[in-house]
């Protein structure tokens, strides 16, 4: 009877264990069924991923046969999957025939074990005709260690090689304009090395580039020793970034000659690196040029003087007190002109004028010039008519100044009294009324014919009482200070 329990005991227990194992392998059934389920729903998600990822992929056999496309693909093909799954990549005719034969090389390389991965740009035709590009990648797939397919992956890089393209073709233009520019551009460390040249760098310096380039200014002995600390300066101004010039240099070229260049200098970055970007002007022809013009300024200025002196010389014969009265009024006119700050050009102009205004007065007769008394009308009106003859006798010379206009109005007053326009304040040309001034005081304190000298402070007296009315003021103060602040004196 005992036995008999311990045998329906030992049952239960087994019943028991059996139960606990049915628990545990229902429990494993679910959990499986719940990793099914979830493996399906990653499924589902990575194929999402795979539809919906910007970059076109494809499965293909190693036979070439295609497999699978995603959405992204279709879109960069122009094909639908319907039209390719299935088909042969190698005969759809989208790739160029030297591609194919590139392609076809790679899977064999990757067959025996070759690269696994391979990234290539390449040409690929669109369904409607058109050629793009695209960037191809390649993985090899395998199965329990052996190969079994092809994972491509594409980009469309079409608008980037164009990119690329208009890169290529911009450099390449820029580098044409730098070669053939008319000026000399030249890029140079800032140690003074040469980094590159154009042509007309090699034209002006008559080194080849490949001499230029490596070498030093110095050691070329381009510049003058007097040059070099100029050339110092502005590479210094480089260094801290800034731009020169246009700064002017004579450089000594291979062939020992000289050319004056105008240089400017400007820093730039080019990979990082700070280097220097100068222009050089070639000016050898316009210094000489130049220096023609101031070669034939200063051969026109001694025959203009010659001919002043001539003319001075014509007067002195007829009228030797209207001839010394023009160097004097002259040197006055031109310490007023000085004394008010005038141009150096305008100065000279005035010089000129004084010097011979009283030209006109060679066509009235050396007795009236010369009378030892007091002038009748019809003498006075042959006088007040110089100052038009002197116009008319200087208006077709071509001076840099308005000197026949000047003389013309050299006795016209401010209240309009003077001859022989009788012009008023502004209408008389400034330079007129200087020497308008210049000739009252040094007539009146000279002798003339008809009177002996009335003195200095006789002279200053009448230009002090008709400031203002008959003579320029300003004129007037600046003529008074000369005399009796600054001691002025004629010189005879």
């Amino acid at each position: 009877m005992k036995n008999e329990n311990k045998t329906k005991d030992q049952l239960i227990h087994e019943l028991i264990e059996i139960q606990k194992k049915i628990a545990d392998l229902e429990e494993i059934i679910i959990e499986g069924k719940q990793v099914k389920t979830e493996l399906k729903e990653s499924e589902k998600k990575y194929k999402d991923l795979v539809e919906e990822t910007p970059i076109g992929i494809a499965n293909i056999s190693l036979t070439g046969k295609i497999v699978y496309i995603n959405k992204r693909l279709e879109k960069i093909s122009g094909y639908s999957r319907e039209e390719v799954v299935g088909k042969n990549v190698f005969k759809l005719g989208i790739f160029p025939n030297e591609m194919l034969k590139i392609l076809k090389e790679r899977l064999k390389v990757r067959l025996r074990g070759g690269l696994t991965h391979q990234r290539r740009e390449i040409p690929f035709k669109y369904k409607d005709g058109k050629w793009i590009w695209i960037e191809i990648t390649a993985k090899l797939i395998k199965k329990w260690g052996i190969p079994a397919s092809l994972r491509i992956t594409v980009q469309d890089i079409t608008e980037r090689k164009k990119a690329e393209e208009e890169l290529k073709n911009s450099e390449e233009r820029l580098k044409i304009l730098f070669d053939y520019a008319p000026d000399a551009y030249y890029i140079n460390d800032l140690k003074g090395n040469f980094i590159d040249g154009n042509k007309a760098a090699e034209r002006v310096v008559g080194y080849k580039r490949e001499e230029l380039i490596g070498s030093n200014f110095l050691k070329l002995k381009l510049l003058s020793l007097a040059n070099i600390p100029k050339a110092a300066k502005t590479l210094a101004k480089n260094i801290l970034g800034q731009s020169t010039g246009p700064d002017e240099f004579i450089l000594n070229r291979k062939d020992n000659s000289k050319v004056t260049v105008e240089v400017s200098t400007y820093p730039v970055k080019i990979k990082g690196r700070t280097l220097v970007l100068g222009i050089a002007r070639d000016i050898t022809q316009r210094k000489q040029a130049e220096q023609q013009i101031k070669q034939s300024y200063k051969k026109l200025q001694r025959t203009m003087e010659a001919t002043i002196n001539t003319i001075s010389k014509i007067i002195e014969a007829r009228d030797p007190y209207t001839a010394g009265h023009q160097n004097t009024v002259s040197q006055l006119a031109v310490a007023i002109a000085q004394e008010i700050k005038f141009p150096e050009d305008k100065i000279e102009g005035i010089r000129i004028a004084a010097l011979v205004h009283d030209i006109g007065k060679i066509n009235i007769p050396a007795e009236i010039l010369s009378k030892p008394s007091k002038l009748n009308e019809m003498e006075f009106s042959l006088i007040k008519n110089h100052p038009k003859t002197g116009y008319d006798i200087l208006k077709t010379i071509d001076f840099p100044w308005p000197v026949a206009r000047i003389i013309l109005q050299h006795h016209e007053r401010l209240d309009g009294s003077g001859y022989p326009n009788e012009l008023k304040g502004d209408e008389i040309l400034l330079e007129a009324r200087i020497i308008g001034v210049a000739d009252v005081v040094e007539a009146m304190s000279s002798h003339r014919p008809y009177r002996p000298a009335l003195g200095i402070d006789k002279a200053l007296e009448e230009i002090s009482q008709n400031k203002g009315i008959l003579y320029d003021p300003e004129v007037v103060d600046v003529c008074l200070e000369l005399f009796k602040e600054k001691n002025f004196e004629f010189k005879l």
